[in-house]
């Protein structure tokens, strides 16, 4: 398929104020994997608060993370499998793009994000574009998330609880729906938000939905997804994003990749 000249198989096409952008698209994993450094983090809290963000290189038919010792890695389509003494580990991509890049672990069942920037935490602050309120008045998003913490939890394999959550803004409520959770049959929650410092400010309403403000900063993102951190940082990162059929579909391969 192919359009004035440019084609339509190997690039990405956005609409940016009213423009049409394209770029090259990924069409191959290991042409994201094997492109520099990869910094990458789980959105499991358990596992975000025992490895935090770590950095990946492929190289020469290595993997090196933290620059620790190498080991042998073969990637087929969308499955990585890391080859290391005494045993292996893999992986199911399911959302590839040149800017950012999810993943799930099989034995952990966690999501991952990973991504050529540096996009840090906030114990390790990074300089992210601040939100002002007109990115969320009138616009409804949607949180993919792991809604498990366990803190006391001592099992070398991590829980996980994905989740997705429908967010509606108005100009100065937000109507929480859990789309996919197991709260999902308890119907929407209405709590006020605001822009604090540059972050999204929801506002915990009795203690509703969480015990606690949450206060979110943005960090990195592609066309489709934005991470945003919590301020609080033991909490692992999340996921937002516009389109709901492209939530959706992260979620329910999320889900298929646990199968």
């Amino acid at each position: 398929m192919a359009n004035n000249s440019i084609d339509l198989n190997t690039v990405n096409i956005s609409i940016n104020n009213g423009e049409v952008e394209h770029e090259e698209a990924i069409t191959e994993l290991a042409d994201f994997l094997e492109d520099g450094t990869i910094y990458t983090t789980s959105t499991n809290t358990k596992e975000y608060r025992e490895y935090g963000i770590q950095s990946i290189e492929f190289k020469d038919g290595l993997v090196y993370i933290e620059g620790k010792t190498p080991y042998q890695y073969k990637i087929e389509n969308n499955i990585y499998t890391g080859y290391y003494p005494g045993g292996s580990e893999q992986q199911t991509f399911i959302y590839v793009t040149s800017d950012l890049t999810l993943s799930v672990f099989a034995e952990y069942e966690d999501l991952n994000i990973l991504s050529h920037s540096k996009f840090g935490d906030l114990r390790e602050p990074q300089p992210t574009p601040e939100f002002v309120k007109s990115d969320f008045v009138g616009k409804t998003f949607y949180f993919v998330f792991d809604d498990f913490i366990d803190t006391y939890h001592d099992s070398k394999i991590s829980e996980t609880a994905p989740t997705l959550v429908k967010m509606e803004f108005s100009e100065s409520d937000v109507a929480i729906t859990f789309e996919e959770s197991e709260y999902k049959d308890e119907g929407a929650q209405t709590l006020s938000w605001e822009i604090f410092d540059g972050m999204l400010k929801i506002l915990e309403g009795n203690g509703e939905i969480a015990d606690r403000d949450l206060i979110f900063a943005r960090s990195i993102s592609d066309q489709n997804i934005t991470v945003l951190l919590d301020t609080k940082p033991s909490i692992a990162p999340l996921l937002l994003i516009e389109d709901q059929n492209l939530a959706q579909s992260i979620y329910e391969k999320w889900i298929k990749a646990t199968d």
